[in-house]
């Protein structure tokens, strides 16, 4: 009779595609350790569970598992679900998503990590070279980090090229030349005068010659993992946004 009662409500939230459904719904609680009967809005029905919407909850988002349910009953309203579908490859768009809003659907992201974890309401899946990233039922704050890919590519991008040996030099030799004019400045004001501080910089140019010597035998490259990186990144980085919005 459980499984017959589930199936139904499946079918019946499935029929009623497009407008505000709710459940009557009779369930064990693990909390309290008791059992719960109450009427809800449904955000999502799954296979195996049932996103409920409970606003006296902190998280109003309820998750019921199909095995904790005794009886449910799906009805369909009169009210008409808003609800938009996002689809496309530019992480903005998720910007779109208006506060209160309850996000399902995949999130696929290539050649770069997000960062984001598993939770109540996201499954993040890793491969070789892809990210994806399941909603059951995700606010939109938690898909921020999707939202903020750009930047943060770009960010990371910009931290591996200067790892590079040849970025690395530059750099060095552009310091150094900056500290052997403010010498030459110093000196030219008095040297027993500024003895203390032009000994300093020069210590410094000295340590950054070394670090350039280095570089320049070959020494500490080690860059091929960050050149990877980079040629993965610049190449092969995209995202994939097949999401629907609903707010009740």
């Amino acid at each position: 009779v459980f499984y017959k009662n589930y199936s139904t409500a499946l079918e019946d939230y499935r029929a009623g595609s497009g407008f505000v459904c709710t459940a009557n719904v009779t369930y064990f609680d693990h909390v309290s350790r008791s059992r719960v009967r109450g009427n809800y809005p449904v955000l999502n029905l799954f296979q195996d569970t049932i996103i409920l919407l409970d606003r006296t909850r902190g998280d109003p988002r309820l998750v019921v598992a199909r095995d904790d349910i005794e009886k449910i009953e799906i009805i369909v309203t009169e009210t008409p679900l808003l609800s938009r579908v996002i689809t496309g490859h530019d992480p903005a768009l998720l910007r779109k998503i208006p506060d209160g809003a309850f996000v399902s659907g995949a999130i696929s992201v290539t050649n770069f990590d997000p960062g984001l974890k598993s939770g109540p309401h996201l499954t993040v899946s890793k491969g070789a070279e892809s990210v994806t990233i399941a909603s059951s039922s995700a606010l939109p704050s938690e898909l921020a980090g999707i939202v903020d890919l750009p930047g943060r590519v770009s960010v990371e991008l910009s931290r591996l090229k200067a790892e590079l040996p040849e970025n690395k030099r530059s750099a060095f030799v552009s310091r150094m030349n900056a500290l052997r004019s403010r010498i030459a400045l110093l000196n030219k004001r008095g040297f027993y005068a500024h003895y203390s501080e032009i000994m300093r910089l020069s210590d410094e140019v000295k340590a950054l010659q070394s670090r350039v010597d280095a570089l320049n035998a070959g020494r500490g490259a080690g860059d091929d993992e960050a050149r990877e990186k980079i040629s993965r990144i610049e190449n092969g980085f995209g995202v994939e946004i097949d999401v629907v919005w609903v707010k009740m």
